[in-house]
């Protein structure tokens, strides 16, 4: 059982199948595009998913371990994994600054709470428009011969944190690379304000090893707060090799 939210928890999944070992996971992580062809993935290879499950709680069982899911349901496993991530523990300032339902310090643009002495920056924090350029979490990982990438927000995290004006628009397309002499395919989704049009996250899922350079420029587009009109018109280094950049 590999029960986790990221990359690694991901990537271990692929690493404990490719070590000959059955395995289930559990997770949610991307928007419903790039989790469909993440889970295909997955399924494809023997990976057996337990879609929109989450863990509540596990028991011992002797030399093996118990899991029960939040459908009811209850399964036994000889070992569980858990990347699930950390949680900032911040109640020691619970009372003394203003904070979140989460238990996120709420602060300013110079990153001060509400106690003047105290400043929180990190996991720990949670501010808007802040000075300093908040950190995207872009990440990738590789599993069975398939790149995932993903930047800035989910469409429910920016809904949450901007409003119900969030939009994504997913993409599908044909890639081919002649250098290599295949043809693979590049699925998208672009998370954005269709109002004012800014693009707050991006996710990709392809065999592309290319793809790299692309959630890159859409990690800066993100974190220059573009709008998906001056994204279209963005000035990027082409590559003669590839169709269809």
């Amino acid at each position: 059982m590999v029960y986790g939210g990221g990359p690694v928890s991901t990537e271990l999944a692929a690493a404990l199948v490719h070590s000959g070992i059955y395995v289930t996971f559990v997770t949610r992580y991307f928007d419903q595009a790039i989790q469909e062809d993440l889970e295909k993935t997955l399924t494809d290879n023997k990976v057996v998913w337990r879609k929109d499950q989450e863990v509540v709680s596990v028991d011992n069982q002797g030399k093996k371990i118990e899991v029960n899911f939040n459908n009811g349901t209850s399964e036994v496993f000889d070992f569980m994994a858990i990347a699930a991530g950390l949680q900032p523990d911040t109640m020691l300032f619970a009372g003394q600054v203003d904070m979140r339902e989460n238990g996120a310090i709420v602060v300013d643009d110079t990153m001060k709470s509400s106690n003047l002495d105290i400043y929180a920056i990190g996991d720990s924090a949670a501010g808007l428009d802040v000075k300093i350029q908040p950190i995207l979490r872009t990440i990738g990982l590789s599993i069975f011969d398939r790149f995932v990438y993903k930047t800035g927000l989910t469409v429910e995290e920016a809904k949450e944190r901007i409003g119900d004006h969030i939009e994504r628009l997913d993409i599908h397309t044909p890639a081919t690379i002649h250098t290599l002499g295949e043809q693979t395919d590049i699925m998208a989704s672009l998370i954005y304000d269709y109002e004012s049009g800014i693009v707050y996250g991006a996710q990709i899922s392809t065999n592309a090893p290319a793809a790299a350079e692309v959630i890159t420029t859409l990690s800066h587009a993100v974190s220059s707060g573009l709008t998906v009109t001056e994204l279209a018109f963005l000035d990027t280094y082409f590559e003669s090799e590839i169709n269809l950049p």
